[in-house]
C-alpha cells in the first residue's frame, strides 16, 4: 500500500469487509479531480498517465448521444484522438479548466493534455 501511495494512488480501506459504502460515500473518499458534467451513467471513463502526460479516455455505451464537459486541474492544451478513425484534432486551448465532450452513441475518444 505504501509504494502505492507514493505513485500517487488513492486507497480506501474499510475495517470491515461486510459494509460496502454507497456510491456516493465513495465518491467523496476518493475524491475524483475530474468531473465529467453532466454526470451519466453511460458514460465509462479511465484516466491514464504516460510520459508526463495525463490521457483520458470515454466511451458512450448508449444508443443516445452526449454532449457535456470534463473538468481537469491540469494541463493548458488537449488534443482529441478518434480510435475508431484515426483521426488526430488540432491543439485545442483548455478553457476554464473543462474540455467540450461530443460523444455519438456507442463512441468512443481519447483526450491528451499537455
Amino acid at each position: 500500500m505504501e509504494e502505492a501511495k507514493s505513485k500517487r494512488v488513492k486507497i480506501v480501506y474499510a475495517n470491515d469487509d461486510n459494509e460496502s459504502p454507497l456510491p456516493e460515500e465513495l465518491a467523496r473518499l476518493v475524491g475524483a479531480d475530474e468531473k465529467l458534467i453532466p454526470a451519466v451513467e453511460s458514460i465509462a471513463f479511465g484516466k491514464f498517465n504516460r510520459d508526463g502526460r495525463e490521457i483520458y479516455m470515454m466511451t458512450n455505451t448508449d444508443n443516445q448521444s452526449y454532449a457535456g464537459k470534463l473538468t481537469v486541474q491540469k494541463g493548458k492544451r488537449y488534443i482529441e484522438l478518434d480510435p475508431q478513425t484515426g483521426k488526430i484534432a488540432d491543439e485545442q486551448k483548455i478553457a476554464d479548466h473543462t474540455i467540450p465532450i461530443r460523444l455519438d452513441a456507442l463512441q468512443a475518444r481519447l483526450f491528451v493534455l499537455n
